[in-house]
């Protein structure tokens, strides 16, 4: 048995960076990736893409020689982005026609310039993930990952509850209305016989916040960006699932802060807004990875 390290690179097992080494195991060439003592085993060399595996390499020779029929070409003809270009002009036309018509005043321009926004960097991922090769894409992020998978879930959490956070002040005509109760004494004074009675009640008043539109579309976007990296090192069904995962937690601590400043928690309509705010979410971010594959369709056709 013969192994040879060819380079460093994302383990697409468990998303750390190690150094990836090459086993030959009766005649047979196998990929593993090295972190510390620990190993994990990657494939057959002939089913294992490492593209999108190696970030840097141990030797140059290797790569152009032995190794090169095993790397997907990463540019297949010239990329044209002018489809890519009139689509989203369209769009964005189409878009802006259909926020400047509601009737709201300055929240209808709000909501259409951060719809245009959101276009802007779609096409912006779209555009660096077609002209960057796989082994150098999100390499700050897949760093961040390399610490771990909880660790970077953790961080994604923070995130999005950062942007809906900072984003709620932005106007927007469509709003999603919620409502907690706070708790109030109240007092109550009655004669009865010539008698004064006190009485004292505990009442309940409704208060309502909003999250609008554009904070969803914000919040839904940073998501979708955030997780490109396990989309391409574990695959869409790990994408998705992680996506749900993390806006279902993001969203529970952002219903139960209200809640807790109010001294009441209502198990009830917390687990209610926290489902229909994360599946609002979950749709959006969907949207937005099927409208960025499309642009790279797109910029394929040549």
């Amino acid at each position: 048995m013969s192994s040879r390290v060819i380079g460093r690179g994302v383990c697409p097992r468990c998303g750390r960076v190690g150094s990836v080494v090459l086993k030959e195991l009766s005649g047979k060439i196998y990929v593993y990736v090295k972190h510390g003592r620990e190993w994990c085993y990657v494939g057959p060399l002939d089913r294992v893409d490492l593209s999108k595996v190696l970030q840097d390499l141990r030797t140059y020779h290797s790569i152009t020689t032995i190794l090169s029929k095993y790397f997907v070409p990463m540019c297949g003809g010239t990329v044209s982005m002018r489809y890519v270009v009139i689509f989203v002009i369209g769009l964005a036309l189409l878009l802006s026609a259909y926020g400047l018509s509601t009737r709201y005043g300055y929240e209808s321009v709000t909501l259409t310039l951060t719809l245009l926004s959101t276009l802007v960097f779609s096409l912006g991922i779209a555009i660096y993930e077609v002209t960057t090769s796989p082994t150098i894409q999100y390499s700050s992020l897949k760093r961040v990952l390399s610490y771990g998978l909880w660790k970077y879930f953790l961080m994604m959490v923070a995130v999005v509850l950062v942007v809906i956070f900072i984003t709620l002040p932005i106007a927007s005509p469509l709003k999603f209305t919620f409502e907690y109760k706070v708790p109030a004494l109240s007092h109550v004074v009655t004669w009865i016989g010539g008698k004064r009675i006190e009485r004292e009640y505990i009442v309940y008043h409704a208060v309502y916040y909003n999250i609008p539109l554009t904070s969803v579309l914000l919040s839904s976007l940073v998501v979708t960006y955030l997780l490109r990296p396990i989309a391409q090192i574990r695959g869409i069904k790990w994408c998705l699932g992680l996506m749900l995962l993390v806006l279902l937690t993001s969203n529970l601590v952002f219903h139960a802060i209200p809640q807790i400043h109010a001294l009441i928690l209502n198990p009830w309509s917390l687990l209610m807004y926290t489902v229909v705010t994360s599946l609002i979410m979950f749709i959006v971010s969907v949207l937005f990875t099927t409208f960025i594959y499309m642009l790279k369709k797109l910029a394929s056709i040549h």
